[in-house]
């Protein structure tokens, strides 16, 4: 089972990722 710290890391990880692939199709 993963630690809650662990998985909001994770998240942060992901939405990070998420804003570099969507930003350029925003620009």
């Amino acid at each position: 089972m993963m630690s809650p710290l662990w998985q909001s890391y994770l998240l942060v990880r992901m939405l990070g990722w998420l804003a570099r692939a969507v930003m350029p199709l925003l620009a």
